[in-house]
């Protein structure tokens, strides 16, 4: 029987999530990938709105740049508030 499977034969999904979730600590090199690949797909967005004619995709591309520009310091914001790994370790 799986560990993640109960006496009653039903699978455990919290069990599994808080073992699953929990293995990894905060990567720096994780942040700096992630904010590189942010960086990358905000400099197309903003090429392609200043060198395209979206018409109507135009607000699309403007609320796709406003969104990236939060994510992008996600895993900061999330090392500053876990500290470098996540509890549990």
């Amino acid at each position: 029987m799986s560990k993640y499977v109960n006496e009653n034969g039903k699978f455990n999904h919290g069990k599994w999530q808080r073992e699953f979730l929990t293995e990894a600590p905060m990567d720096q090199n994780f942040q700096e990938e992630w904010e590189k690949s942010c960086t990358a797909l905000l400099n197309h967005l903003e090429y392609e709105q200043k060198s395209s004619k979206l018409g109507a995709h135009k607000g699309t591309v403007d609320k796709m740049i406003d969104t990236l520009r939060v994510v992008k310091g996600y895993p900061e914001l999330m090392s500053n508030i876990l500290g470098p790994e996540f509890p549990g370790q």
